[in-house]
């Protein structure tokens, strides 16, 4: 049995751009086998996809805002893991902290209730369909 993968890039005056995330690690936790494997991957899309005609961007996610969330110990060396992720091929372009996007999620909450896709619902932010829960708010 064989598979052909087939990809088509939008042919517009905007040159697309594919992002590329890969490494994504908690601030409480050590580089392991599963962020060499996913800097791996991350590398050889990029390559794959720049083979292709397509330009890309490598990103890095660095959660830093469950561990706080859950008062667990910061136990990664960011400067290190960069330095690390490029030893094993994948170069991030930019790095993203989560806490960084909590303005973003939370105006994004607000829209999808203000347009009647999500509902405030004891204490908790449900998607209307499915009731897909994606925030519980605290001390509610």
């Amino acid at each position: 049995m064989s598979t052909i993968l087939q990809f088509t890039f939008p042919t517009v005056e905007v040159k697309s751009k594919i992002i590329i995330e890969a490494g994504h690690i908690y601030t409480n936790e050590q580089p392991s086998l599963e962020h060499q494997d996913s800097a791996f991957w991350g590398s050889f899309l990029s390559k794959y996809f720049k083979k292709l005609g397509a330009e890309t961007e490598n990103w890095l996610f660095v959660d830093d805002y469950n561990p706080k969330f859950e008062s667990k110990p910061i136990l990664l060396d960011e400067s290190e893991y960069e330095r690390q992720l490029k030893k094993w091929g994948f170069h991030p372009d930019e790095v993203i902290h989560e806490t960084e996007l909590i303005g973003q999620a939370k105006d994004a909450l607000e829209l999808l209730v203000k347009n009647d896709y999500a509902e405030k619902c004891g204490g908790k932010i449900v998607l209307r369909k499915d009731k897909i829960l994606l925030l519980k708010i605290k001390n509610s």
